[in-house]
């Protein structure tokens, strides 16, 4: 996908794409196991572009079975922003959830997350379910949101317009 995109209704995204493009969504956005790839750009000289999705209704991204034990390959990290109005869901317990751009969430945003190696269900057991391996301290990251700062200078001529900007931090809690 290489034009921005203006969605009424609500956005689903799901299996492999590619993305050099800034999409504004009026619903809801749902992110289902999807490889978000960036787009080489050669006319600029080679950068890897993104997509970057402001959703006016919650925005939900969940990975579903992707096991790998060590780091993720490419192909499994989303090269995307998302930003909300609303609030924000990312699920990423027993697959690899690796993005590489950023989420913000104007409302609540909840992490769903574990560290270490996760078993394919029926590779240690016959339960069928996942198996866990001791979390340790300096275990393997299965969850990593990789801010990326040059997000908005790819996508700049496609990005809304504001006269001024009001940022207001409160304290980080978090929730057992």
């Amino acid at each position: 996908m290489n034009a921005n995109i203006l969605v009424t209704g609500n956005v689903m995204i799901r299996g492999n794409v590619a993305f050099d493009s800034t999409m504004l969504v009026l619903g809801e956005t749902t992110v289902e196991d999807a490889n978000i790839q960036g787009i080489i750009d050669t006319d600029s000289g080679g950068d890897k572009k993104e997509l970057v999705l402001m959703s006016k209704g919650k925005v939900l991204i969940n990975r579903l079975d992707t096991f790998a034990t060590t780091q993720p390959i490419p192909d499994e990290v989303m090269d995307a922003f998302f930003y909300t109005d609303s609030s924000g869901e990312l699920y990423g317990v027993g697959s690899m959830f690796y993005l590489n751009g950023g989420f913000f969430a104007k409302e609540d945003l909840t992490v769903n997350a574990v560290t270490g190696v996760v078993n394919k269900p029926g590779t240690e057991d016959t339960s069928g379910k996942l198996t866990f391996s001791a979390q340790v301290q300096d275990g393997l990251k299965r969850f990593v949101v990789d801010y990326n700062n040059e997000v908005y200078g790819h996508q700049q001529s496609s990005l809304p317009r504001v006269q001024s900007i009001h940022v207001h931090v409160g304290p980080v809690q978090l929730v057992n």
